[in-house]
């Protein structure tokens, strides 16, 4: 048998070919083989079948298993919390001794670093910096001490801080470790025990050696064991466990025996005051000159301090004399003209009570903002921002299109609430990274509604809701020029009080300036917790609504509850018996302590008098009312309660009319406190000081004495303003007749002794005055403008001969001293005084104002200005060689001897007056060799003598003669 490639072996009689397949027994044998395969096959399939099925099982069971076995191996729940978890890293870290403690949180990437990198223990590296060195002994050596890492987390507002020694070891070995009890600086802070960093890690010390020699310096950084997380101060807690190793540093201090010269920046030579005209902006070296500059917010500092409508200023200047700076009609007023008009020589109706004029005046940054009077509100939509050195209007704008709200609200009311006048305000942020002054500081609308940017006008989106301005509340001004407002609120009911007293600060509700970021913002809500300084349970739970009605900042409020009626409420035949009265603490130490509360009598029913509040002044801790009726002032100690003294009865001592004061609207204004006296005025035609102290009369001014005015009445004197040590007096009519009653004068007074300083022609309204910046600014209700009152600019001309003069001649030398305030080029005084208006005394100012700018006749000796000259004369000698005064027209005339021959430079100066700032000229002369009288007759020898020169004439005269003859010989002989 061919093999054809098969291969043949005998197994129980089988051939398989090369392939594997039978050969043998071909047919019947592949039948029985196709039966046996298909046999196999079925349970190839069902073994297989069987096989995957329990794979599959065994595969889930062995997923499961994994899965539990994972979870087994992540899940690490938190030691006494079961239903919480750390992730395996944080397990990890922990098993390894990471300080996790009391953490439910899985540690983040950076918390897991410093475990991995440093496993928890941070070296740290610290510096000490003395400057300066060497130094002198017994001058003052500075010490920085910092770690060059600021303290993580750490802000103004949490604890996070580094801690610090120091030990200085003396020339002479002496080993002082600080701080010590006796440890003194105006920079560092102290456990007592360490010095304590700020939050960039740094603190400061101050020490002044007393030994010649080298100082030892070595600081110590405070092993810090940092436990701060979310809940104790940190805004994250990646650094909670950490420890902070300890580190040190070493310097040497060079003390010597002679002091050294401290070298830095050389600041200006800088004037106390300003000497000379000046307008903002104040160049910021200039700090001294904050005595003088100032401003008129209308708020707490200067309108209401003391109480509302005080009227006190307690900053910068005011003016010492009558000179006008400028004035700006309003509206159309005074004498109308012609004889239709009811009354020959009648005038516009001013407003007097009802609608008074520039009653709203605010001073920013030497900026006047008033609303004009448009038709007879006496107020307006307008606001006009005006320079306030000039009367130049800078902006006009329309209050009520901007805001909704009118910038002066046609109220005749004092302005007494929170929430009825447009206010000023700046205030000093001092954080970490912003100081000073947020600019540029904001105009606010009543109870601040909305917000203006003082400089432009333009309205913000500051837009503050809900601040606490229900009645009762008190506004006072902190330290930085926050206002803090003092209020009760009752939050239980009206028969289960539950009140409570608060203090709201505003620098805690208006945005602060930040990186790239806009203060304003759109709807901010006073409201919250978080505007609060603090808010308890008052120590009273009053039954009748009580009102704060004086506050000082950190000390105490002062108030009452029950009716107590003041101003046009009083008198009246059925007055309240008694009144509630009551002081709180709001020292820190004493926080919400009741001090007294108590029932005061203030209806006597015998004499049938009542009592009214008048004033009440925390910062001198006195309130005062007035016996209504006999015009006696009583004085009660804020914080007992106790009466202190009373005064004399005005109505017997000077004038029953003066009662007419105190039961109007107009009597919150004559009431002042400052300078520890109780001012006085009104309807009695006087002013009155007394010593806060027993109520004694320190002075009296007649303004003009009562019965003599040809009035039944008193002449008026409102008081008006204080500043600087003075007071200003205005005048006042309830219902005005018109014409207005000729004569009154607004008036200066010395606020010690009361003599006048100076007064002038004017019929000013006791609130349409203000001062800042050394300007006085009021409307004149005689002809309807405003007037600027204070130091104005003069400018100086100087000539001397155009020609040499000999030595020992007289020259004379002359010039001008003009007025140059912006006044004067106003277009009627140009007009009236084309070269200027000439300046004059103080003593003349006056009644030199009243002709200049109210049309008044001229005035009678008008004296002008003293004018010193000064000469440089050909030796560079500086001489004063005298003095003069200009006169009516401005100007000076001065004659005088030049000493010696040579080129002179001639200087006119004028020192200045409490009217205008000093001004100055120069021009030159030259001064030839003197030719004196005794040389002419001293003549040298030989000189020809009259006689001999007679002689001559006569000689030559026979010369001549002879000549002739001579002459008129020959021609006849020729002939």
């Amino acid at each position: 048998m061919k093999n054809y490639g098969r291969k043949l072996f005998s197994r129980n009689s089988h051939c398989l070919d090369a392939k594997g397949l039978f050969t043998v027994g071909q047919d019947s044998y592949f039948q029985k083989l196709k039966k046996v395969k298909k046999k196999m096959q079925a349970k190839l399939n069902k073994i297989v079948t069987i096989a995957i099925a329990l794979m599959l099982a065994i595969t889930m069971v062995i997923s499961f298993e994994t899965f539990s076995l994972i979870n087994a191996q992540t899940t690490y729940p938190i030691p006494g919390r079961p239903n919480d978890t750390y992730n395996l890293e944080t397990y990890t870290a922990i098993q390894e001794g990471m300080h996790w403690t009391g953490m439910v949180a899985n540690a983040s990437a950076a918390r897991l670093t410093l475990w991995n990198r440093f496993h928890d223990k941070i070296p740290t590296y610290c510096f000490l910096l003395a400057a300066p060195s060497p130094i002198g002994v017994g001058q003052t050596n500075n010490v920085v001490m910092f770690n060059p890492q600021t303290p993580p987390g750490a802000t103004l507002n949490n604890n996070i801080r580094y801690q610090f020694k120091l030990q200085v070891t003396t020339p002479s070995g002496k080993v002082i470790n600080l701080p010590t009890s006796a440890a003194v600086s105006g920079f560092q802070t102290t456990t007592g025990t360490t010095f304590v960093s700020d939050s960039t890690g740094s603190t400061y010390y101050s020490f002044t050696p007393d030994e010649v020699g080298n100082y030892t310096l070595t600081v110590t950084f405070m092993e810090l064991n940092f436990m701060w997380n979310t809940t104790s101060g940190a805004s994250n807690n990646d650094y909670y466990g950490t420890t902070f190793l300890s580190s040190n540093y070493t310097t040497t201090l060079v003390v010597q025996e002679e002091p050294i010269a401290l070298s830095g920046l050389t600041p200006p030579a800088i004037s106390p005051i300003p000497t000379e005209y000046w307008t903002r902006p104040i160049e910021g070296q200039n700090t001294p000159w904050y005595t003088v500059a100032s401003n008129w917010l209308a708020n707490a500092h200067d309108r209401d301090n003391g109480g509302a409508e005080n009227r006190y200023q307690p900053d910068g200047t005011a003016p010492n004399s009558g000179h006008i700076l400028w004035t700006k009609p309003t509206e159309d007023l005074g004498v109308l003209g012609g004889s239709n008009t009811g009354e020959n020589g009648q005038v516009f109706n001013a407003g007097a009570q009802y609608q008074p004029r520039f009653m709203n005046q605010i001073i920013m940054y030497g900026r006047l903002y008033y609303s004009p009077n448009i038709f007879s509100s006496g107020g307006s939509d307008l606001m006009n921002c005006l320079d306030l050195k000039t009367g130049k209007q800078i902006y006009q704008v329309n209050t009520t299109a901007l805001v909704g709200s009118q910038f002066q609200l046609t109220s005749y009311a004092i302005s007494q609430g929170l929430s009825n006048a447009w206010f000023g305000y700046y205030y000093d942020q001092e954080d970490a990274n912003e100081h000073g002054i947020q600019n540029p500081g904001w105009l606010f609308t009543p109870n601040y509604g909305r917000a203006l940017q003082p400089a432009t006008g333009i309205v913000s989106n500051l837009n503050i809701i809900n601040v606490p301005s229900t009645a009762g509340v008190f506004e006072a001004q902190g330290p930085k020029g926050e206002n803090l407002r003092y209020s009760f609120v009752n939050k239980g009911t009206a028969n289960n009080p539950s009140y409570y007293l608060s203090q709201w600060n505003s620098s805690k509700t208006i945005p602060g300036m930040s990186a790239y970021a806009d203060p304003s913002a759109n709807v901010i809500n006073a409201g919250l917790a978080t505007r609060f300084d603090w808010n308890i349970s008052s120590p009273i739970q009053f039954t009748t609504a009580p009102s704060v009605r004086a506050a000082k900042v950190g000390d105490i409020i002062w108030g009452t509850n029950g009716t107590w009626p003041t101003g046009s409420g009083a008198p009246s035949y059925t007055y309240p018996a008694e009144v509630t009265i009551w002081a709180i603490s709001i020292a820190p130490d004493s926080l919400g302590r009741l001090l007294y509360m108590k029932n005061l009598q203030i209806d006597d029913p015998v004499l049938n008098t009542n009592l009214v509040l008048q004033r009440a002044d925390a910062n001198n801790n006195v309130f005062v009312a007035l016996v209504v009726q006999t015009g006696q002032f009583v004085a009660f100690n804020m914080r007992t309660g106790e009466q202190l003294w009373k005064t004399d009865q005005q109505a017997y001592t000077i004038s029953p009319y003066g009662y007419y004061t105190w039961s109007s609207l107009i009597g919150i204004t004559q009431t002042k406190i400052a300078y520890d006296l109780l001012y006085t005025a009104g309807y009695t035609g006087t002013v009155s000081a007394y010593h806060l102290s027993n109520g004694t009369l320190a002075w009296r001014h007649e303004v003009i004495p009562p019965g003599t005015a040809g009035y039944i009445k008193s002449s008026p004197a409102m008081m008006a303003l204080i500043a600087d040590g003075k007071l200003y007096v205005g005048s006042h009519e309830h219902s005005a007749m018109t014409p207005l009653d000729p004569g009154n004068r607004l008036k200066c007074l010395n606020a010690t002794t009361g003599e006048s300083i100076w007064q002038m022609s004017g019929w000013v309204y006791p609130e349409s005055i203000a001062v800042a910046d050394g300007v006085l600014v009021y409307w004149n209700d005689y002809d309807g403008q405003l007037y600027a009152v204070g130091q104005g600019p003069t400018a100086m001309t100087v000539t001397a001969p155009n020609t040499a003069s000999p030595v020992g001649t007289p020259v004379v030398i002359r010039g001008t001293v003009i007025d140059v305030s912006a006044g004067t080029q106003q277009d009627e005084q140009a007009a009236r005084f084309p070269h200027g208006v000439p300046a004059v005394s103080d003593e003349s100012m006056s009644g030199w104002m009243e002709y200049v700018y109210m049309q008044k006749a001229s005035p009678a000796n008008v004296t002008g200005v003293p004018v010193s000259i000064y000469v440089i004369d050909g030796n560079n000698n500086y001489r004063h060689i005298g003095d003069t005064t200009s006169d009516a027209s401005g100007m000076f005339t001065y004659a005088w001897k030049p000493d010696i021959e040579g080129p002179y430079t001639v200087k006119a100066v004028f020192e200045g007056s409490q009217s205008y700032y000093g001004s100055a000229a120069e021009s030159s002369f030259y001064a030839s060799q003197e030719v004196t009288p005794e040389a002419l007759t001293q003549l040298p020898t030989g000189l020809v003598t009259t006689a001999d020169l007679l002689l001559y004439i006569g000689a030559v005269i026979a010369v001549n003669v002879v000549l002739i003859a001579i002459v008129a010989f020959l021609v006849l002989k020729k002939r």
